[in-house]
């Protein structure tokens, strides 16, 4: 159906679709376990000696709230303005400019702690991993750009990664100490400027 489309170009596209889909899902899932993290180190930081022994950990009922708006507000919003991007700017001028938002965003937790910071921050990065989320599942199911004699073997590699994007950015954020999170994001969203930027054969 798709002669154009040879076995070599589908195995590049699809190494690219996989290492753009772990980054993606673990900028994203990430975050679900960042930012409560963050919240609790900047709650424990502005306690005395005597509070932290008892709530050093609680986040207030107000925060749970900015959870719910980062996470449900901000997704919600970014897939729209996602389908809409999808039709009105190319790839190669939509996606490595929210790759180096999302960046920019993460960067910024390492100069300030504030509530504020994070809250915009995060929102932000939420924003444009949701509108970049589509583009993710476009290029892994897309027989244009994938081909159909490869499509479920393209499609499974490109899903698997993703998934262990998913997996990793929780473990990472979980497991590891905010800041050592907030890093190795920064690094993954770096290398993610790239992989968009090498992306030249989508829309």
């Amino acid at each position: 159906t798709h002669p154009h489309i040879t076995k070599q170009m589908v195995i590049e596209r699809t190494i690219k679709t996989s290492v753009f889909g772990f980054i993606n899902q673990f900028q994203g899932y990430g975050s679900i376990i960042l930012l409560p993290a963050l919240l609790r180190l900047r709650n424990s930081q502005q306690q005395t000696s005597v509070d932290k022994s008892c709530e050093d950990e609680v986040i207030g009922g107000s925060e749970f709230l900015l959870l719910a708006a980062v996470h449900g507000g901000a997704n919600l919003v970014g897939r729209v303005a996602g389908a809409i991007l999808h039709n009105r700017v190319p790839f190669f001028i939509s996606q490595p400019t929210q790759a180096v938002a999302i960046t920019l965003c993460y960067g910024a937790l390492l100069t300030s702690s504030t509530l504020t910071t994070i809250s915009v921050s995060l929102g932000l990065a939420k924003f444009f991993f949701s509108s970049m989320i589509l583009e993710k599942t476009l290029m892994t199911y897309d027989p244009n750009y994938i081909g159909t004699a490869y499509a479920v073997q393209s499609a499974a590699v490109s899903m698997s990664s993703a998934q262990f994007g998913s997996a990793a950015g929780v473990a990472v954020a979980a497991f590891l100490q905010p800041h050592q999170a907030v890093i190795i994001t920064v690094v993954l969203s770096c290398l993610q400027i790239v992989v968009t930027c090498c992306i030249r054969d989508r829309p």
